[in-house]
């Protein structure tokens, strides 16, 4: 007993052996988790500075798939507008002049694929479309909603018609053309009613010649999303899905019908969120020897090619809509653009001679109550 008291002595801070490896792990443990902690601070750090640093997105590479990352402004309609607003890839056509030869210039004539604008309707059409909202200023929800197919006429011009000669010059005719298989599927998706704005029609202002029609009087619940629709229709008229911009008339139009599916977090109000809407969107891009005012685009030679076309909303029309809800009251020019957007999809069908079941129906039961 004295022996071990003589070599341990008295001191008091005397550790065994055992004891003293246990602290010296921990004390290692504890200077790794001190490493790796002011690692990440410092990887934060740069990573933020990056961030600071780098240029924003110029605005043909925003996506609309990121319209429900948080901090957008606007009004919910606005938001709404902007993240069902189609975004196609930019193909270019190269001016020429009149005699057909190159001009040494980097003008360039903007058009998009109908293929393209399909493929960019095939993520919104399967999972639906997130859109950010605000409700009662302060509770932050994401509506999604699925489009629909409701209304398409595709128009031919006569002075654009060599542009598609041009293009299909050299391939191989499966029988019938793009235009008698159009004219049969014309005439079973109207039931053989009257042909407006076809070749027939001697006036001034036609719109070109209809080559293709489409007009959805299926109740909701009864449809396909909008890629299954244009689907089945290109299956019996191909030429659906490989028509250029370029080769249509500015007659040329799509509208979409907007149901709301489900929306996140869940909450008590969600009936607040029932409107339904319909969009309108224009099918024609400029052709060669024609200037952007035409189609309502401004040009500028000093805008760099842009490498995403968006195609917004010209016309629309809206179901259960509450203003109160979508737009702040005191907001007095959304609510006129909501009207000017309603009066301006009414004057093109009529313009067109074009009765769409949706758009009727919508008027027909939105009333004065669609604008609390």
């Amino acid at each position: 007993m004295s022996t071990t008291r003589g070599i341990r002595g008295d001191n008091r801070f005397y550790n065994p052996p055992a004891i003293r490896k246990l602290q010296q792990e921990r004390e290692k443990k504890k200077r790794l988790e001190q490493e790796n902690k002011n690692k990440e601070i410092i990887l934060d750090r740069q990573k933020k500075e990056e961030e600071e640093k780098r240029p924003l997105p110029a605005p043909d590479e925003c996506s609309t798939s990121d319209c429900s990352l948080p901090g957008r402004v606007g009004s919910n309609l606005e938001r709404f507008l902007d993240c069902t607003t189609p975004v196609v890839k930019t193909q270019y056509l190269p001016m020429t002049s009149t005699k057909g030869w190159r001009t040494r210039g980097p003008e360039h004539c903007p058009y998009f694929l109908l293929n393209d604008l399909w493929d960019s309707f095939e993520e919104w059409s399967a999972y639906g479309v997130g859109v950010p909202l605000l409700l009662n200023g302060v509770d932050s929800v994401v509506q999604y909603y699925v489009p629909y197919l409701s209304g398409i006429q595709l128009y031919e011009e006569p002075s654009r018609r060599v542009c598609v000669t041009r293009r299909r010059a050299g391939e191989e005719s499966d029988g019938d053309s793009p235009r008698d298989i159009s004219r049969n599927l014309y005439r079973v998706s109207l039931e053989e009613k009257p042909c407006f704005g076809s070749s027939s029609d001697e006036s001034e202002d036609s719109p070109g010649d209809l080559v293709f029609e489409y007009l959805e009087a299926a109740m909701p619940f009864g449809r396909e999303p909008l890629t299954d629709k244009i689907s089945n229709l290109s299956s019996q008229f191909p030429a659906l899905r490989t028509y250029r911009s370029c080769d249509l008339s500015p007659s040329s139009w799509v509208s979409v019908a907007w149901y709301p599916i489900y929306r996140i977090p869940l909450g008590q109000s969600l009936q607040n969120l029932d409107a339904c809407f319909l969009t309108f969107h224009s099918l024609s891009t400029p052709s060669r020897g024609t200037s952007s005012s035409e189609n309502g685009q401004s040009s500028s030679k000093s805008v760099a090619p842009s490498k995403k076309l968006p195609l917004p909303t010209f016309g629309l029309a809206s179901y259960k809509f509450k203003m109160s809800v979508w737009s702040p009251e005191s907001d007095v020019e959304e609510k006129q653009r909501v009207v000017a957007l309603l009066r301006e999809a009414e004057e093109w069908l009529r313009r067109l001679k074009v009765m769409l079941p949706d758009f009727g129906h919508f008027v027909s039961h939105s009333g004065g109550s669609a604008w609390r």
